[in-house]
């Protein structure tokens, strides 16, 4: 299964991280390589990744976001995310992160069916 990551950076120095999928043992070390390509060389002024094609994160997933977010630190780089549905929002106030990553409301517009 293809786990697509892709990178931008903004005019203002803003790396922004698009990953899609689920975010879980098999695909989570993309994200990390992702903020580590970011980090090397000219340095953000922020890292922003973006959840909104996410549709799962798992244990994993979550330990590999908070990981990336000490590495930026490490970097005085501040790492933050956006855009998340429900259900990935849901797991990040589970783990008590959502201060962390500054998440404030999840992304109603791409709340996903249960069926």
């Amino acid at each position: 299964m293809s786990f697509p990551v892709t990178t931008r950076l903004t005019r203002d120095r803003t790396a922004v991280i698009m990953p899609g999928g689920e975010v879980d043992l098999d695909s989570a070390y993309r994200i990390r390589e992702a903020v580590d390509a970011a980090l090397v060389g000219r340095k953000p002024g922020k890292i922003v990744v973006d959840l909104g094609s996410v549709t799962m994160i798992d244990s994993i997933g979550i330990g590999v976001m908070v990981s990336c977010y000490h590495a930026a630190a490490a970097c005085g780089v501040p790492l933050v995310a956006a855009n998340a549905a429900s259900t990935v929002y849901r797991q990040l106030w589970v783990s008590g992160l959502i201060g962390l990553f500054g998440l404030a409301t999840p992304n109603l517009d791409q709340e996903i069916a249960v069926a």
